[in-house]
């Protein structure tokens, strides 16, 4: 199993930032692959030292893109955003197996790339109950900027969806939860990537020893 990689994608709200952090401390062997952005980190981010993305001037992000340093590149509100090879190889070479949060088109990009993947989607059940979860998670927000917010997840919800039911089979495992059911979502999260996670695993350790 060469060059394993796991790839979590999901609407935000969808419980996928806890489920992340779930599956990285159940599983040492794991690393979260740092995404690269033009989008700046936000105060928050900066302030809780929560960044997960390093920040690139378009510039700058443009030129990588030419010189074909990004394994899959997508553009969300006008921001470009993308996984470069060299970090994945880094985590190869430390014989960890690579956790990408990306979109459904990173998705189809590094499954064109490499074999050994396995595509997960975490979705909520139904659209009304995502939406009064993004109210309740942004409630201090100016109204203007909240009906911002609610459009956004409307749209990501249906492109998320679309992406599951469009028979590409773009994704090895899709898991709905309703609100309050991270626990659940995180534990067949665990249950459906445990036995790739341990394949890849010997295979890191095979060839780590094949070397000595």
């Amino acid at each position: 199993m060469k060059n394993p990689i796991i790839t979590l994608s999901g609407p935000p709200g969808s419980g996928i930032t806890e489920c992340t952090k779930i599956l990285l401390k159940r599983y040492p062997e794991l690393t979260r692959v740092v995404s690269s952005r033009t989008q700046p980190p936000s105060l928050v981010e900066l302030e809780k030292k929560s960044q997960t993305y390093i920040f690139y001037p378009k510039n700058i992000f443009q030129a990588k893109m030419a010189a074909n340093k990004f394994v899959e590149v997508d553009e969300f509100g006008g921001h470009l955003c993308g996984t470069e090879e060299e970090f994945l190889e880094k985590i190869w070479q430390d014989k960890k197996i690579p956790v990408a949060v990306i979109s459904p088109k990173g998705v189809a990009q590094i499954r064109k790339k490499y074999q050994s993947v396995i595509s997960v989607v975490l979705m909520p059940r139904e659209l009304n109950g995502y939406l009064e979860r993004i109210r309740r998670m942004h409630r201090n927000l100016p109204k203007s900027l909240l009906a911002i917010r609610l459009t956004v997840a409307e749209f990501l919800f249906g492109r998320f969806k679309q992406s599951i039911e469009d028979g590409s089979n773009l994704f090895d495992v899709a898991l709905f939860a309703g609100d309050g059911e991270v626990k659940v979502l995180s534990q067949r999260l665990v249950d459906s990537v445990d036995r790739f996670i341990s394949q890849s695993t010997n295979h890191l350790r095979e060839k780590n020893h094949a070397k000595k």
